[in-house]
């Protein structure tokens, strides 16, 4: 769970004069998953909170504190956006921090020259760029959410096959925000902060080695995926 002093959205805080400053722009942000089920609307979201730092070196840095996104499908199941991308190697990456940056013409995790541009953005927007090998939107469902090795991928245009017909992936927005960043996952998927050594993502038995693309998806999956936390 996130515990400490959340800066104010907006702030743009120039570090005390002299060498060795660092500058910082925080900001909340609502990233909102949408679907459809029999032509009803149904949406799900969560709150992150964004943090890019330019210390004196020049690199950039963004922090990213949120957790997964819960999508309720109106009693046909359940999805869970992973605040994570998936590469096609196999391998995670990627955060919605660059996808809040393109769809803004910013490249990359952007620059301190970037900085009054990030402060200023507002207003509900899609999400630039959705479904690029840059940021494929990582979603999950569990055959029984007590289960961690029920886990399955979901991808947007198999939502009518996975949870029946009339069922359909809309798209992703986000929306810069002033509330507050979301802690509900713990309670709703208690199995992800529990240890039970009987409730456990399927794993290769110890000398088996895989490649990292030849291994089944639950296999790559952990608890530490559903959550950012820096």
């Amino acid at each position: 769970m996130i515990r400490r002093q959340v800066l104010p959205l907006l702030a743009l805080l120039p570090a005390l004069a002299g060498c060795g400053t660092t500058q910082t722009v925080v900001r909340r942000i609502r990233i909102i998953a949408r679907a459809e089920v029999s032509g009803k609307p149904v949406e799900g979201s969560t709150v992150m909170e964004m943090t890019w730092r330019a210390p004196p070196s020049g690199r950039m840095y963004i922090d990213i504190y949120g957790e997964a996104l819960i999508l309720e499908l109106d009693g046909r199941g359940t999805v869970y956006v992973l605040p994570i991308a998936l590469a096609p190697d196999g391998r995670f990456g990627g955060s919605w921090a660059y996808a809040v940056l393109r769809t803004f013409g910013i490249p990359g995790q952007g620059t301190l020259e970037n900085f009054p541009a990030i402060e200023a953005m507002t207003g509900r927007h899609p999400v630039a760029g959705l479904g690029s090998a840059e940021l494929p939107p990582l979603m999950v469902a569990f055959q029984d959410e007590s289960r961690k090795d029920s886990i399955f991928q979901v991808k947007p245009e198999e939502f009518e096959r996975r949870f029946g017909s009339g069922v359909k992936f809309l798209g992703m927005e986000f929306e810069f925000t002033e509330d507050s960043v979301t802690e509900v996952l713990a309670k709703r998927l208690p199995m992800l902060v529990e240890s039970d050594s009987n409730n456990t993502f399927p794993r290769d038995p110890p000398g088996k080695l895989r490649p990292l693309v030849k291994l089944p998806f639950a296999y790559k999956i952990n608890e530490n995926l559903f959550f950012r936390r820096g």
